[in-house]
């Protein structure tokens, strides 16, 4: 089963691929990392049921963050439609899972110097059944003797 720690893994690998020169920092360092980079941020994620199949409902934010803190605002632009143009498509996990990044929306915030693209994904699959099944007519009783 894919999780949430498959769809990060596949957004940072995608980054990395179309961003080489942009490192990605952890996103529990708050203060004091070098710019320019990118953060991946889980905000929310729920579990659930659809049918017989099991759901996970993420909400996140790839965000991206200028070199300088007094310019750069040209440079956001031009990420924003870059992680449009990205997002927009399925993202491979591997050669028989995709997802897309639904709700895609973005913020710049001018005065950080500082993108955020907002998506929430839905990972909708089948649980893999056990590979042992012990049904009633297989079990074998033992009788002790007293």
């Amino acid at each position: 089963m894919k999780s949430e720690i498959d769809v990060i893994n596949a957004l940072s690998s995608l980054l990395e691929t179309e961003f080489p020169t942009i490192p990605i920092k952890d996103e529990d360092e708050a203060e004091g990392f070098d710019r320019s980079c990118f953060a991946i941020s889980v905000f929310d994620m729920e579990d659930g049921k659809v049918g017989e199949m099991d759901e996970t409902n993420i909400d996140m934010s790839v965000f991206y963050f200028c070199k300088g803190l007094n310019s750069g605002f040209l440079e956001l632009l031009n990420m924003k439609k870059a992680l449009a143009e990205l997002l927009q498509e399925p993202i491979k996990v591997d050669d028989d899972f995709y997802f897309t990044c639904d709700d895609l929306s973005f913020v710049i915030s001018k005065s950080d110097k500082a993108l955020s693209a907002e998506f929430s994904v839905q990972l909708v699959q089948y649980k893999e059944p056990d590979t042992e099944y012990y049904y009633m007519k297989n079990l074998v009783y033992k009788k002790e003797e007293v």
